[in-house]
């Protein structure tokens, strides 16, 4: 089946102008997702609508921000949002994409685009060759943009639990606020436990003074939906270091004289007790994540190891 997708802009003299375009069913509009991540937060596609989020070359930028939140500490893999070019030239306009993740302020981000070095995460104009960047282009004019967050960072980017916002825009070379040469955010159902997305305009391009965070829905846009379409992958620090944990190994076990722990390099050992049936401690030393067992009697004991990762208890055998 096929669906009339509608977008509504506006130009700078603030007429609203309302155009349409063909595309596939709406459900066609998927974003491809990671097999081993887990998806942290998702806001899926809904309804017919998106709203401009772009920069031009102003250069300035009109853009969206949605709110996520986090409940654990949080390892961010790969972020994906989703849109509609309605001429389909963003594949020739495509000069860059940024990403943006800044700290919650009463409701709306702490900060914005226009003013650098004020983010949580600031990836900027990166390059639409670049490994991190992966451009989908589904169905005619949808394009999707997945950021593979660890590459483009140069290394893991771990959030605390807490309340964020993120921002996205692509850089396209075309001139002014061309409506059917712009970038959309689609539109994604809201979760009734974040704020709903906002929209900045510091240069007032739109003509309706938008120049600070203002909150979806924009009525003056024809735009009365509430939220956006993304999806954040990412593991849970606690899954990770659980999985880190399993990788531990002593070895020789059973063993007679040494045992060595094995651990991953990013793990670093902070403390071993052994522990006989009884219960008693034995009086343990850990050299270079070597622990000489040779004075203990044959029999089962008990390892309690203490790491970076968290703690692990592991059987150990004297022969």
């Amino acid at each position: 089946m096929k669906k009339i997708i509608i977008f509504t802009c506006v130009f700078f003299s603030s007429i609203i102008t309302v155009f349409s375009q063909q595309f596939g069913d709406i459900n066609d509009f998927g974003t491809t997702l990671s097999n081993t991540n887990d998806i942290i937060w998702h806001q899926p596609l809904e309804g017919n609508s998106g709203m401009i989020c772009m920069i031009n070359n102003t250069p300035s930028g009109i853009f969206d921000a949605v709110n996520f939140i986090l409940t654990e500490e949080t390892n961010i893999k790969s972020i994906t949002t989703s849109g509609v070019n309605p001429d389909g030239s963003l594949s020739n306009t495509l000069t860059g994409f940024s990403m943006y993740i800044y700290n919650n302020n009463n409701g709306k981000p702490v900060s914005d685009p226009s003013h650098p070095a004020t983010g949580i995460l600031e990836i900027i104009n990166l390059s639409p060759t670049d490994p991190a960047l992966t451009i989908e282009n589904p169905v005619g004019g949808v394009y999707n943009f997945r950021m593979n967050v660890t590459l483009a960072n140069g290394g893991d980017f771990i959030l605390s639990p807490g309340n964020y916002w993120l921002s996205v825009a692509p850089h396209l070379n075309i001139d002014g606020l061309n409506e059917y040469a712009r970038w959309y955010w689609s539109e994604g159902t809201q979760p009734t436990n974040s704020a709903n997305a906002h929209l900045i305009d510091v240069d007032d391009h739109i003509g309706l003074g938008y120049t600070t965070w203002t909150s979806f829905p924009l009525v003056p846009l024809g735009a009365e939906f509430k939220g956006l379409a993304f999806t954040i992958e990412g593991m849970p620090m606690l899954s990770i270091n659980n999985h880190i944990l399993t990788q531990l190994k002593l070895t020789p076990n059973p063993a007679d004289d040494f045992v060595s722990l094995s651990i991953p390099p990013q793990v670093k050992i902070e403390g071993v007790e052994i522990y006989n049936m009884l219960g008693a401690e034995i009086e343990t030393r850990v050299i270079n994540n070597q622990i000489d067992v040779s004075t203990l009697q044959s029999g089962v004991y008990i390892m309690l190891i203490e790491t970076s990762a968290g703690s692990i208890s592991k059987k150990l055998v004297i022969k």
